[in-house]
């Protein structure tokens, strides 16, 4: 064998390696696409009280986790021997919106709290023509049982519920306290 044989078989193992963490992350930007797409199915059915709080945290969390998704994948592509726990950077950040999913979805699952029945009226209703997923257009605006609060929003999955409310309607507003204390509207009805 010749001096050259070790940097030939090192320069293939490097290739491989590279192959494979380039798959990698394919699999973790898909992995987070998928988990942001099962948190958002979770966060309609279990929808938290102050839903747009949390779902403006949770877009901008995901527009940051990719951002940091795509620089661990450059980081470690750029880099193929770099050691296993540099490669689990890229694993890490598509696991997060998983968590969030499954945070919301047993803090509404496990939640025993009796209902709390708030009485209310809508102030206004409004549909989006933007939401590609259809969980999130349909909006019924009520005013606020909570002091230091105007107006709440309620999301309404159906067309046909949403269009059956009017400005002025008593309505009631089924809030739960969760299970982890992040309180969730289990329903809306009219009165």
């Amino acid at each position: 064998m010749s001096g050259g044989s070790p940097n030939v078989a090192s320069a293939v193992e490097v290739r491989e390696r590279a192959r494979r963490l380039s798959w990698l992350a394919i699999a973790s930007f898909l992995l987070l696409l998928l988990g942001a797409f099962v948190g958002l199915l979770v966060f309609e059915r279990y929808q938290p009280l102050d839903a747009g709080s949390v779902i403006r945290s949770f877009s901008l969390g995901l527009l940051t986790l990719w951002l940091l998704l795509a620089w661990k994948a450059w980081e470690v592509l750029r880099n193929p021997t770099a050691r296993a726990g540099a490669r689990l950077g890229i694993l890490v950040p598509a696991l997060v919106p998983w968590v969030f999913a499954g945070f919301l979805w047993l803090n509404g699952a496990l939640d025993r709290s009796p209902a709390s029945l708030q009485a209310t009226i809508v102030v206004t209703t409004h549909a989006s023509p933007r939401d590609w997923l259809q969980a999130f257009r349909y909006e019924v605006v009520v005013r606020s049982w909570r002091p230091g609060r105007r107006l709440e929003g309620v999301m309404v999955r159906k067309r046909a519920d949403f269009e059956s409310y009017r400005r002025g309607d008593p309505v009631t507003v089924e809030v739960r306290g969760g299970f982890f204390g992040l309180a969730w509207v289990s329903a809306l009805r009219k009165r």
